[in-house]
């Protein structure tokens, strides 16, 4: 492959850069092989430097300053760290909601004629006082109270620890 070099190039990429071409070094261009390139690859640069500004703009989004780009990559960078950091605990939120209801089915089912016994009693008691019911009418409320309670401050937690996406 043979290189060949014109004394004419710095010339002519000057004049590029001001605008189009005309007169004398329009007909050097025209006999020249290395000038005639230079055009070509000149012109194709500057066609796809068209092409991408106009793809942005169509976007909506500008090519901005080196600093703003940085910023938004510093940006990117620090929401992927943040989001890879919080993975483990929503994990551990998922396993903690689970293991709550997991507990609530569990009493619910180990106790389900306690908890009967206690609503049919207050269905058919009408205007009886607790003390009808005797010590068994405390065990119930007890447990309906502490369940109410986890199911309370384990849906506060969930949402106080959840990230905002």
């Amino acid at each position: 492959m043979k290189s060949y070099f014109c004394s004419r190039q710095r010339e002519i990429a000057s004049a590029l850069q001001a605008g189009p071409l005309s007169g004398p070094l329009a007909a050097h261009i025209e006999i020249c092989p290395a000038c005639s390139d230079l055009v070509l690859v000149a012109q194709t640069l500057r066609q796809a430097r068209q092409e991408s500004m106009q793809t942005a703009h169509h976007l909506g989004t500008s090519i901005g300053s080196p600093s703003v780009l940085w910023w938004k990559a510093q940006v990117r960078r620090r929401n992927a760290a943040l989001e890879k950091a919080t993975r483990p605990t929503v994990v551990m939120e998922k396993i903690a909601l689970a293991t709550i209801l997991a507990v609530v089915i569990c009493l619910i089912l180990l106790w389900k004629e306690t908890i009967l016994g206690w609503l049919i009693g207050i269905s058919s008691a009408g205007s009886a006082s607790w003390d009808s019911f005797g010590e068994r009418a405390w065990f119930p409320l007890l447990l309906a109270a502490g369940l109410g309670t986890i199911v309370l401050f384990g849906g506060l937690v969930v949402r106080a620890f959840r990230v905002k996406e």
